[in-house]
């Protein structure tokens, strides 16, 4: 047998153990229908007995084939419903020579999802969804069977309760899925996307470093061939860092991981930056990732006080690529990520179109349900709660993350997993402002500068519930255009089959990702272009460091432990 899959929810109860009669006429050559009858014993136990007590004689190979006349078809027969199955002609006046027309078999349409209701399922009926129950399995996989239970005990008792207080407090937005009305609302609009990728280089230094970021342009409803284009916003950027002197990045700053993200950070919000100058009518603009980043990370490595290692500026060269159009260049502390990349988020914030962070992986925190708690007024949601609104509170916070309780589980229950119990399929959670930058983690000598950081709003959308919801981040300029926002996102995201994604995002990822098999000849080339500049400058630290990367790789013999013993 072949063909499509069949899916839905329809299905959820069926298993190895079922049975799925097919009707047919003999000798069926696809020019008649066929009819399918599946029995579940956990839906159908009665009937489930009277096919195994049918076939337990003859079943072999977990197939069992009753004709017309022999014992038990009759009693399998009365199963279906009431269908003509037709019969093969037998007119003699169709020869042999002429086969009669073949009419193509016809099948019924995939299960569709359920339309949205008055009645939405029940949060223990989520939990027994495939999706989500998936999910937390995943999540209680080093759980005891007794913490797993309390565990999917506790997430019904929180999902329900928050979605409650959810409700009376209007923070849940339904959305109607209606493709015809949401296309013709950004119908001729300019809609853009952007996202990059880093190639994985061996080492940072002077090398430079290969980026490569995306731009996909769009106006939904145009014919003409300007209705989409493509831009590449970023090949190679040469020497991306200088040293203290204003020469070479000599390559001493030792977090070589956080080099490379502030790189890949400012990177990408250039790409962003660069995508409006290139279409400054734009109305809608997604990047892939977090819309704002935490940055404390990326300063001075300090000791006693004093910094021991200086996290390097931005040279001349990246500056011209990262802040498009800024005249004069900023230089010596301004030139440093924290500074650059605050310059290039009030670029996007001050900017006429809506800019919006779209994130799919699953979260690892659960900062958003906290900044919910925080924002709902006691009064509004006392009614509804079983404890006082404060108790309540102090109660849900330790229960999401029990890393203080005494008898806890050990498992922190994440934002993802929460609000995909608490969303139903085209909701999304109203935003709430995200502190991502707090001063209490910045370094004394960047206060100043990280206290002017932008504050993203933060949500959840469920576009359908085979998927965990998305992520999105927007400023807080465009609250007030957060419902098309998210309307634009959901049917963006239906376009995609078995991927609840953004269909823009997902073409401008393919676009910009480099290849494995691009990234070892950039690589090379790379290494090989660093080779000569070191040679030329006389760095005789690196010349060895890239002769070395050049010649093996970190399995050789002399890399391994107790060589030099």
């Amino acid at each position: 047998m072949g063909g499509n899959k069949i899916e839905g929810r329809e299905y959820e109860n069926l298993d190895s153990r079922d049975f799925a009669l097919i009707r047919s006429i003999e000798k069926n050559d696809g020019a008649s229908l066929i009819t399918i009858l599946f029995i579940s014993r956990i839906s159908q136990r009665l009937t489930h007995a009277r096919v195994v007590r049918l076939v337990q004689e003859t079943i072999k190979d977990s197939m069992a084939v009753f004709r017309e006349g022999s014992a038990g078809f009759q009693e399998l027969a009365i199963l279906f419903p009431e269908t003509k199955i037709p019969e093969k002609n037998n007119d003699p006046q169709v020869t042999t020579t002429q086969k009669p027309h073949k009419k193509l078999p016809s099948f019924a349409p995939m299960p569709q999802e359920p339309e949205h209701s008055s009645h939405s399922r029940t949060v223990k009926e989520k939990l027994q969804s495939p999706g989500i129950f998936e999910q937390m399995i995943k999540v209680s996989s080093d759980l005891s069977s007794t913490a797993r239970l309390e565990l999917f005990d506790t997430i019904d008792q929180l999902a329900t309760q928050l979605r409650k207080v959810l409700t009376v407090s209007g923070r849940i937005l339904r959305i109607e899925k209606n493709h015809p009305e949401a296309w013709k609302a950004v119908k001729g609009k300019s809609i853009g996307f952007v996202d990059g990728g880093l190639a994985n280089l061996s080492m940072l230094g002077s090398a430079p470093i290969a980026a490569r970021v995306g731009g996909y342009i769009v106006r939904p409803g145009e014919t003409t061939p300007e209705r989409e284009r493509f831009i590449t916003l970023k090949k190679l950027i040469n020497e991306l860092y200088s040293s203290s002197d204003g020469g070479v990045y000599d390559g001493r700053f030792p977090d070589i991981s956080a080099l490379r993200d502030a790189a890949r950070i400012s990177i990408e919000a250039a790409g962003a930056v660069r995508l409006m100058e290139e279409d400054p009518s734009l109305r809608y603009l997604f990047m892939h990732g977090a819309l704002v980043n935490p940055v404390s990370r990326y300063t001075d490595i300090m000791r006693d006080g004093q910094p021991f290692h200086r996290f390097p500026g931005f040279s001349q060269e990246a500056l011209e690529e990262l802040l498009p159009g800024t005249h004069p260049l900023p230089t010596g502390q301004s030139s440093n990520f924290i500074s650059v990349y605050l310059r290039q988020l009030q670029i996007l914030e001050n900017s006429a179109a809506t800019v919006c962070g779209v994130i799919e992986r699953e979260a690892t925190t659960s900062s958003v349900i906290r900044a919910v708690l925080n924002s709902l007024d006691d009064q509004v949601i006392a009614p509804v709660l079983p404890l006082p609104p404060a108790q309540w509170k102090e109660w849900f916070r330790g229960i999401i993350d029990p890393a203080q309780e005494e008898d806890d589980f050990g498992q922190r229950i994440t934002d993802s997993l929460l609000f995909r119990c608490v969303l139903e399929p085209g909701e999304a959670l109203i935003p709430v402002e995200i502190n991502r930058n707090e001063l209490r983690r910045a370094p004394e000598t960047w206060k100043g500068v990280i206290s002017h950081y932008p504050r993203p709003q933060v949500s959840y959308l469920q576009p359908t519930e085979w998927n965990s919801p998305i992520r999105l981040e927007i400023f807080g300029k465009d609250l007030d255009n957060f419902a098309k926002t998210a309307e634009l996102v959901l049917h963006c995201s239906l376009l995609l089959p078995k991927y609840a994604f953004p269909a823009g995002l997902d073409i401008v990822d393919k676009f910009a990702r480099i290849p494995d098999w691009m990234s070892k000849t950039v690589n090379t080339n790379t290494a090989v272009q660093a080779l000569k500049q070191a040679m030329y400058k006389g760095d005789e630290r690196l010349f060895d460091a890239l002769r070395r990367m050049l010649c093996g790789s970190d399995r050789e013999w002399l890399y391994r432990p107790g060589i030099n013993r």
